[in-house]
């Protein structure tokens, strides 16, 4: 599925993270695992500016609509005996569309080498070995 942006250009819709993901990332071609370089995003070839957004996903104009989001975000509670303890917890945002993909862009710098390190922990050797 494709949309068009205001330059009349087509911009992908995407259907699965794995497809949002593999945009931003080098073609694997013949092997079964992406380059280390692009996992890690040091690969100067690919990286999250190969994503494509429509102008309205990336407005950050006072005029542009408001967007209700959620996000995990670590908050610090002050308990009864006077200790601070960290707890992650499910926060609700209302932002402009351009402050929901910057933070969108922001996770996806190392969603990428986060989930092919806990393929290593699946796949443990074989994994490993294709590096």
């Amino acid at each position: 599925m494709q949309a068009k942006n205001n330059r009349s250009e087509t911009v992908p819709v995407y259907e699965h993270l794995t497809d949002l993901i593999e945009t931003t990332l080098c073609l694997k071609g013949d092997k079964k695992y992406h380059d280390k370089a692009c996992v890690n995003r040091t690969c100067e070839s690919c990286g999250i500016d190969n994503l494509q957004l429509l102008e309205a996903e990336i407005d950050t104009t006072p005029t542009a609509p408001n967007v209700k989001w959620q996000r995990f975000e670590y908050i610090n509670l002050q308990h009864a005996d006077g200790h601070e303890k960290r707890k992650l917890q499910l926060v609700i945002k209302e932002t402009g569309p351009g402050d929901l993909f910057k933070d969108l862009k922001e996770l996806l710098k190392s969603f990428p080498s986060h989930q092919f390190r806990y393929f290593l922990c699946i796949l443990g050797e074989e994994a490993k070995a294709m590096l």
